[in-house]
């Protein structure tokens, strides 16, 4: 049973990358930090905009699948170099696939109003359509720097969205290649399942093990107890206290059979003295830290065998990528003005993006995509990745605050996925939470407008101001989770949902 004072650490999952060394490993107290953190703009109601999409989440007739590609010639060169996997869904759908072409930089508000005005709107390129013909499946072609972080975590609150962004030409067409082979040869009887949590003894992981690691382990040998949760087999790398060394996980990664790999570590920040250049660390950042100042970076995944087949799920701070701003940098802005954990904020701070630096795809997750014995998808975080998204504070039948476990917003991820369910909709469950916390964060905003039309102030209120911060950061980490990799890709397993 863990003691109060644990229970109300926040843990954040990024470390220095020239040490591994945690920096923010004794995390964050939560009576300081939580309400420091409440949101200054009011949400978008999530009932204004999303839809209910029905029939199977993993046919292609029913949800059809599209493109968002850079506007210009740009765009034009990528469509050009997918073309093979745009045939195949096409074939899949029964239909031509749909065409966005969007402009850089677009912020969260442009992207409402490009729902709105764009995707929402009855006619695309001169020809009417009709709400079934409208793409739920978007794979977007090319950098944040083209296709923004905010255009893909703000659509892809409803839509199935993922990314494909590399370096060259060729890394595209190792992609499609390898996903054609995938879909085309004969699927395996099941998946495999491999869950690894990186045991360095600091406070996001040990929280991230206890919390979401062994909960999620839990459900899936019930799961596969009771025929709920499709694998062949449940492989933990590590013990209880201790996790393997990066040779040995490279070698369980490498197995032939697909295999939804789930693993929980830091992910590499800025070194003590700043990173070199910024090839440096665009190369670097992201990469998956290990004990005995190891790390997985993109020299180890592209190539030879790195779960063939595969997907990963990559709990990890700025895993995915890191934005041209960070949601988090006004919180702990404010954190550091008022002296709290000043070094650390400080460290933290550091390895945030600064003002005119281009957003990017982290290499690590690029290089396996590209490995034709790599993985199809890779789900990761692109922002600073904290513990809220599974953990929550509530209050004890004593009136005390606590900190409880919330895993199982992933458990459904997860057994999608090993039933060879496709990734964009494997993922949608955490959409679901990220608008419950939405919808409520609005509906408290929408009672302080109805006092100020009246002019009366309401009565200060400190649970609800932490309440507003705790679903602020809970929306926040759960947001910046992101598909690298077609999002009508999956697992091939016999039991797979509908491809077509």
């Amino acid at each position: 049973m863990k003691d109060k004072a644990t229970m109300k650490d926040i843990g954040l999952l990024l470390a220095h990358a020239e040490s591994g060394a945690a920096i923010l490993a004794e995390g964050l107290d939560w009576e300081t930090a939580v309400p420091a953190s409440a949101p200054k703009q009011k949400p978008v109601a999530a009932d204004d905009y999303l839809r209910s999409d029905g029939g199977d989440p993993g046919n292609l007739r029913e949800q059809r699948w599209g493109l968002v590609v850079p506007r210009g010639p740009e765009g034009k060169r990528l469509r050009e170099i997918i073309a093979p996997l745009t045939r195949l869904r096409e074939e899949q759908q029964g239909s031509k696939a749909i065409v966005y072409e969007v402009e850089p930089g677009m912020t969260t508000e442009q992207t409402w109003d490009w729902w709105a005005d764009v995707y929402k709107n009855d006619t695309h390129d001169g020809k009417r359509i009709t709400e079934r013909e409208r793409p739920r499946y978007l794979l977007a072609l090319g950098g944040p720097e083209q296709i923004s972080w905010d255009f893909q975590t703000t659509a892809g609150n409803d839509l199935f969205l993922g990314r494909l962004a590399f370096q060259a030409d060729g890394d595209y067409e190792a992609y499609v290649e390898k996903v054609l082979r995938h879909e085309g040869t004969r699927p395996t009887t099941a998946a495999r399942a491999l869950f690894h949590t990186v045991r360095d003894g600091t406070k996001a992981t040990t929280l991230g093990y206890d919390d979401l690691m062994r909960p999620a382990l839990e459900a899936a040998r019930e799961g596969a107890d009771d025929g709920g949760f499709a694998t062949q087999n449940i492989l933990v790398l590590g013990q209880e206290s201790q996790g393997v060394s990066l040779t040995s996980f490279l070698e369980a990664a490498a197995a032939p059979t697909p295999t939804m790999l789930f693993t929980i570590s830091h992910g590499s920040g800025a070194p003590r003295q700043g990173w070199k250049s910024v090839e440096e660390q665009q190369r670097f950042q992201g990469a998956m830290q290990f004990t005995a100042g190891q790390q997985l970076s993109y020299e180890g995944v592209e190539k030879g065998s790195f779960l063939p087949g595969g997907v990963w799920f990559f709990v990890a701070c700025l895993s995915a990528g890191t934005p041209s701003t960070s949601e988090y940098y006004h919180w702990l802005k404010r954190l550091q003005e008022m002296g709290s954990y000043r070094r650390s904020i400080d460290n933290v701070l550091d390895s945030l993006p600064k003002r005119g630096e281009v957003p990017f795809v982290a290499r690590l997750p690029q290089a396996a995509l590209a490995n034709p014995d790599g993985p199809i998808s890779v789900v990761g975080h692109v922002d600073l990745a904290w513990t809220f998204s599974f953990c929550e504070e509530r209050m004890d039948a004593r009136g005390e605050l606590e900190i409880v476990s919330r895993s199982s917003r992933f458990d459904d991820v997860f057994r999608q996925m090993v039933a060879g369910t496709r990734v964009g909709a494997s993922c949608n469950s955490l959409n679901t939470v990220f608008n419950n916390a939405n919808g409520e964060l609005t509906s408290i905003f929408n009672q302080a407008e109805k006092y100020a039309v009246k002019g009366v102030a309401p009565a200060e209120n400190p649970a609800k101001k932490r309440r507003m911060a705790k679903l602020w950061l809970t929306r926040q980490d759960l947001a910046a989770y992101v598909t690298l990799g077609d999002p009508a890709a999956h697992l091939n397993v016999i039991d797979a949902s509908p491809r077509v």
